[in-house]
């Protein structure tokens, strides 16, 4: 199944029975939000899709046979919710806003989620996150050009997640977008530079730092709004940019 976000304040679902992924049929269309929205995420064994926007809220949406009911509403950032992720093996939400902080959403048993923490930290809007695969780091990226590093010893117990280490530098402009690879280290970014960064997440005596391995420069005419490693094969990246264009990167180590 694949989920759309739109500037129309709708969510087009769409499902594909062929086994070659050649045919899709929409299955649904998801109102409720009210103006754009800016990002869907499915979570793990995709029962759940969660859906934010520019109105400040995350809705929850339960695959119920066929259809799609709202199960839970969140409300409690105070701008617009930028990204949303499930958590890889958690009932854990983690949501980032254009008012500069990073919530955490646990699942209750009634279905009802709650705010667990927020993470404070960024001088402006948080625009992405990624989380490692063993699900207890995660890398934020801002407008304020930073990346930081955040660690929780026990997520799986109501942790709470410190900040570890900030790095400046990567991009000289704002970090649109960020994600960190299944398979291996490496930490992807993107930015209003038009350039790509491929890092590594190291331990040493002052914690976890991220040390820059690749540096792909002007890889987009404009701004790079998306990198997204290829879960089955590690070496291949996907990024989009303002460019119109949408490119494939093979890592060759």
């Amino acid at each position: 199944m694949l989920a759309c976000a739109s500037f129309d304040g709708t969510v087009i679902v769409w499902e594909s029975l062929s086994i070659n992924l050649t045919h899709w049929d929409q299955c649904a269309s998801l109102e409720g939000h009210d103006n754009e929205v800016k990002c869907v995420s499915w979570n793990n064994d995709g029962r759940l899709l969660a859906t934010c926007g520019r109105d400040k809220k995350i809705w929850i949406w339960e695959k119920i046979n066929n259809e799609f009911e709202c199960i839970s509403m969140l409300e409690g950032h105070t701008q617009d919710v930028k990204f949303i992720k499930f958590h890889k093996s958690l009932p854990l939400l983690f949501s980032t806003s254009y008012d500069d902080t990073i919530k955490i959403w646990q699942e209750e048993d009634d279905d009802e989620w709650k705010c667990t923490d927020t993470l404070t930290g960024h001088d402006s809007t948080v625009w992405s996150l990624a989380l490692n695969n063993q699900g207890n780091k995660l890398i934020s990226v801002s407008d304020d050009k930073s990346t930081k590093c955040w660690i929780c010893d026990s997520p799986n117990s109501n942790g709470k997640w410190r900040c570890n280490s900030t790095l400046k530098g990567l991009h000289s402009q704002p970090i649109y977008t960020v994600d960190w690879s299944s398979e291996n280290s490496y930490i992807v970014t993107g930015g209003g530079d038009n350039n790509i960064t491929i890092s590594t997440l190291g331990d040493n005596s002052d914690g976890n730092l991220l040390t820059l391995q690749y540096k792909l420069e002007n890889a987009h005419d404009n701004d790079v709004n998306c990198v997204r490693w290829n879960p089955h094969k590690p070496s291949l990246l996907a990024s989009s940019g303002d460019d119109g264009l949408i490119k494939l990167w093979y890592l060759i180590e």
